[in-house]
């Protein structure tokens, strides 16, 4: 028989045990990795302690493509955010971005032959376990495993099945995954910053727990972030997860059409974007300039409703993509809510006007709210990810609250039954 040891079980096995209401996350990004340290309250509620981030170097498109560089700038994020915070941070959740993730939506049957004919555990479990056996191949590592609804017998739309009477018990449900490869360079990277890591977590997908309303994921609702390097989706229909995806095109494309067009360093056309972009030129003046410095060092005068439209073609190109990718998917037509905006490309003046124009749905753009402590140094979009990779763990009850006292096995005492079961079997 073949076995695989997949990676969430090996960094389980080697997890550190830390102060249950201390939790943190790093954020590998095209342009940034951030880390943020928050604590849970007796409340439930996440508080921000601090927050650190550096440029990005050996990442692209979200994927490591050096690991030493990487370590080096995800150490100094870390670094940062635990000066800020005034505690060493042992583990970090780590959000998982970029195109090599995918997600599937399966269904299974199973039959409910206990002598009660009543649904358990055992049973749910073995309906999920056959819809992760369709469509998880071994290159893949699957993040999350997501029900989206169960029937009984010809009962749909169930949420719990455990207790219910029937004869067949089937499961929708939503597959999450990733590249292997891409994990592993990602645990090695983290071990190189000397710390653990608590889980992985698909970035978008807490970004959506911290950013969308229940009304909105019930009626209809798609989080798009758009990222430097790369655009995800995820779509929400009556409260289940429907789609996630991601597109290969991102913020640095409209930076690299102001560099190319204006004869500017990146540097530069970053920040010339930032300060004075707009994707709406029909709200830019037309007699406004802008005086900006070429790379041969001479001052070039810019009209800003130019620069406008140089940002309008990509953005819309953008949206494009995005429609394309909904309608495709069949996502579109559930979207009654609309579209809700994030990410540093969430920022730029006008981008709502653009997504309403092309998908010619509602939007609006989101900013953290609902957390507390420091919550300000972390209220932009551009900590949106990280911070929702915090709040996902919490608002799915999967970490140990400050009430609750650690029980079980110790570190080693895990590890010793890990490798048993995994080398010798139960």
């Amino acid at each position: 028989m073949n076995f695989k040891i997949s990676s969430r079980e090996i960094v389980m096995a080697n997890r550190k045990d830390i102060d249950p209401s201390v939790i943190a996350s790093v954020d590998i990004g095209t342009s940034k990795i951030a880390c943020v340290v928050g604590r849970v309250n007796e409340d439930k509620d996440l508080e921000i302690l601090g927050v650190g981030s550096a440029l990005s170097e050996g990442v692209k498109k979200c994927t490591i493509i050096n690991i030493e560089e990487a370590s080096k700038v995800i150490s100094r994020a870390i670094e940062e955010a635990e000066m800020m915070a005034g505690l060493e941070i042992s583990s970090v959740y780590v959000g998982i971005s970029g195109i090599h993730t995918d997600g599937v939506n399966t269904k299974s049957v199973v039959a409910v032959n206990n002598k009660n004919r009543e649904v358990t555990q055992d049973e749910v479990k073995r309906a999920i376990d056959i819809a992760i056996e369709r469509v998880a191949p071994s290159d893949r590592e699957v993040l999350h495993v997501i029900p989206q609804q169960y029937v009984i017998d010809d009962q749909d739309g169930i949420r719990n099945p455990i207790g219910m009477n029937g004869t067949k018990l089937g499961a929708y449900v939503r597959v999450i995954t990733a590249n292997f490869t891409v994990i592993q360079n990602i645990i090695k990277a983290i071990s190189k910053a000397n710390v653990d890591i608590s889980d992985f977590i698909l970035g978008i997908l807490g970004e959506a727990e911290l950013l969308l309303s229940d009304e909105e994921k019930d009626l209809g609702t798609v989080l798009v972030d758009i990222g430097a390097g790369t655009t995800e989706i995820v779509g929400y229909y009556n409260s289940s997860l429907m789609f996630n995806g991601a597109l290969n095109i991102g913020g640095m494309e409209i930076t690299s059409d102001i560099s190319s067009i204006y004869k500017l360093s990146l540097q530069q056309s970053e920040k010339l974007k930032k300060m004075y972009g707009h994707a709406w030129p029909p709200a830019v003046s037309e007699t406004e300039t802008i005086e900006v410095q070429t790379v041969n060092k001479r001052i070039k005068t810019i009209k800003r409703k130019e620069l406008a439209e140089v940002i309008n073609a990509r953005a819309e190109e953008i949206f494009e993509s995005i429609k394309k990718t909904l309608t495709s998917s069949g996502m579109y037509d559930f979207a009654n809510a609309g579209v809700v905006l994030t990410g540093g490309t969430a920022l730029l003046q006008g981008i709502d006007q653009v997504a309403e124009e092309i998908l010619d749905l509602p939007c609006r753009i989101a900013f953290i709210e609902n957390v507390g402590g420091i919550a300000d140094a972390v209220k932009s979009p551009i900590f949106s990810k990280a911070v929702g990779i915090l709040y996902y763990p919490i608002k799915k009850g999967n970490i140990i609250l400050p009430s609750q006292k650690p029980k079980g096995p110790s570190t080693l005492e895990k590890l010793k039954d890990f490798f048993n079961n995994f080398f010798f079997g139960e």
